[in-house]
């Protein structure tokens, strides 16, 4: 029975090995995950770019981006 014994206590010992580095790299993971989604978020707020100033620009460019999809600008251009 103690030989028994002995087999189950390094098949858990061999488990804990494999558990413990898996419970690492997870923990690891997700710290890199915060550690980059709080980077990311930072930089994102100093654009400094504000929701008019987006629209602005969408105005003033938006009439020339649609001509480049108007068909008969796309009819023009495949004949050239």
């Amino acid at each position: 029975m103690p030989e028994l014994w002995a087999k189950i206590d390094t098949r858990r010992a061999s488990e804990n090995i494999f558990n413990r580095a898996a419970r690492v790299l997870v923990t690891a993971a997700l710290a890199a995950t915060a550690i980059l989604g709080i980077m990311i978020s930072a930089q994102s707020g100093n654009t400094g770019l504000t929701q008019s100033a987006y629209l602005e620009a969408l105005a003033t460019d938006g009439e020339s981006a649609l001509t480049l999809l108007n068909p008969a600008f796309l009819t023009d251009m495949e004949q050239q």
